[in-house]
């Protein structure tokens, strides 16, 4: 959902995966579509589709729904949360990855930490893992999967905190180079 230009769709193709991908915005349908042309073998497994997800019709249930850096530009997840659990095979496995934390973007609706959508998920589905990886939050979640979801214990804490510390050193090290570029300019128009 929210493919974009294809790239996860077309990777996931070239290991056998049958995929559609699936977005709104035609210009990035037709870049994944051209993208296909270089490697013919994949029309088999990929596909794209142009259309509103919250309107597509699907004949069909997934076994797996990605939702990759996609729910920060919607105002309400939930109606996505939602309709992804009705696409689910019974033993479907549902993804979903958000930037982590404040996002300069203006096409972001949202700002995404851990808690929020954790329990939005887990409340759907099992969330068996979630992941930090640089600037962003990884969740996995199983329809099969009965009963407890993972634990929030010290080594979840460990990691969101270091999530948190990545971030916020790397923003830091932006302020620090701003400040150093205004006292270069400050210096040279003083001259």
């Amino acid at each position: 959902i929210g493919c974009s230009q294809g790239i996860i769709s077309i990777l996931l193709g070239r290991r056998g995966k049958k995929v559609l991908g699936i977005d709104s915005e035609i210009s990035r349908i037709q870049y994944a579509e051209k993208e296909l042309e270089e490697d013919p073998e994949l029309k088999e497994t990929v596909r794209f589709l142009c259309d509103d997800f919250l309107n597509c019709k699907f004949e069909e249930k997934f076994d797996c729904i990605i939702m990759g850096e996609f729910l920060e530009h919607v105002f309400d997840p939930i109606l996505f949360l939602d309709k992804a659990m009705s696409l689910l095979k019974e033993n479907g496995r549902l993804i979903v990855t958000v930037p982590f934390g404040i996002n300069p973007f203006p096409d972001h609706k949202r700002t995404y930490y851990f808690t929020e959508l954790f329990y939005q998920i887990n409340e759907r589905i099992c969330v068996n893992d979630v992941c930090f990886f640089g600037g962003w939050i990884g969740f996995a979640a199983d329809k099969k999967i009965q009963g407890n979801s993972i634990d929030i214990n010290r080594d979840l804490v460990r990691k969101l905190e270091n999530s948190f510390f990545y971030v916020e050193n790397r923003k830091q090290i932006r302020i620090d180079q701003l400040a150093s570029q205004y006292d270069e300019i400050k210096v040279k128009l003083a001259a």
